[in-house]
């Protein structure tokens, strides 16, 4: 019974929030550098008009349901280390699936474009 999951809603609900802030604090780095230091973002976001609160928004549910998804699965325990792990990490996670979304959407314009040439 060692890998028993216990269902502890407010622990599950804490340890949730807690991954989304952590999230939250590396999202702001970037979002930081990127608008004082006029660098590039090193997640590979372009920061458009209005669009960094629906990023910040969408950068602490994603960290949170990651949380709480792996936990349910029995992949993570809840600790202090596994907050800052999925805090830390699902940022670039997330941008990577942005990125290759971004990619794939691309690739079918492109065949699109093409077919409609050729056709």
């Amino acid at each position: 019974m060692k890998n028993e999951i216990v269902l502890n809603f407010e622990e599950i609900g804490y340890f949730a929030v807690l991954c989304g802030i952590v999230s939250l604090l590396a999202f702001l780095i970037d979002f930081l550098i990127y608008k004082v230091q006029k660098k590039p973002s090193f997640l590979g976001i372009i920061y458009l008009g209005n669009n960094s609160f629906l990023l910040a928004f969408l950068w602490f549910v994603g960290a949170a349901a990651v949380g709480v998804i792996t936990h349910l699965i029995g992949i993570l325990k809840i600790n202090t280390q596994t907050i800052v792990t999925v805090g830390v990490d699902w940022p670039f996670v997330f941008a990577k699936i942005v990125k290759y979304t971004n990619q794939r959407a691309e690739e079918e314009e492109d065949e699109q474009v093409e077919e409609e040439n050729n056709g």
